[in-house]
């Protein structure tokens, strides 16, 4: 019975540590000094693949880095299981809604190719943001992802972008260039 029970708690000791593995998830924060360190993050994990997606404050604002946290350049292609670049590398698929939700210290977010879609929101407030790439691998631009980033002065819209939904730049006051491809067959 002993041995029973000692092989059940190692049994459910090594579950419980796979588990926990498997859900906490890092991203690379890079800070305007060169500083390197790692915020756990949450999302919703498919195989290889992750949607960024915001948690909740206690203010109720959804956010990746709750009470404003991340400060720097975020990198996508820097999404693992464990922090400081070991475990499971994910490849991101899909930033969420209100996923850098009031993010102020966010200065820059490299967004890789596998992202097909970015939720509403997603960038809302992020007033640091200077500038941002869009990757060709998206289609469309969904109401308010951008909206407030006051400090957002260019944008790089590609062809691949058929459609910019509602207020999707709203409150940007600082871009002073903005170029809407022909592609956008939608505003």
């Amino acid at each position: 019975m002993k041995r029973i029970n000692s092989f059940f708690f190692a049994t459910m000791a090594m579950l419980m540590l796979s588990v926990s593995s498997v859900w906490a998830q890092y991203v690379k924060v890079t800070a305007p000094d060169g500083t390197v360190s790692w915020i756990e993050i949450e999302g919703t994990i498919n195989g290889e693949n992750i949607e960024i997606c915001g948690g909740t404050d206690s203010w109720g604002n959804h956010s990746i880095a709750i009470d404003n946290n991340t400060k720097g350049s975020v990198d996508l292609n820097e999404v693992w299981s464990e922090s400081g670049g070991h475990g499971t590398h994910y490849q991101v698929t899909s930033i969420g809604e209100t996923a850098f939700f009031k993010c102020s210290g966010l200065t820059s977010v490299i967004i890789p190719n596998s992202v097909t879609n970015i939720g509403s929101h997603a960038f809302a407030w992020c007033s640091g943001l200077t500038s941002i790439d869009i990757p060709s691998s998206i289609t469309n631009i969904r109401y308010c992802t951008f909206e407030g980033c006051s400090g957002l002065t260019s944008i790089t819209i590609p062809n691949s972008v058929t459609s910019i939904e509602s207020s999707a730049f709203h409150g940007c006051s600082g871009l002073t260039s903005f170029i809407i491809p022909s592609s956008v067959t939608r505003i």
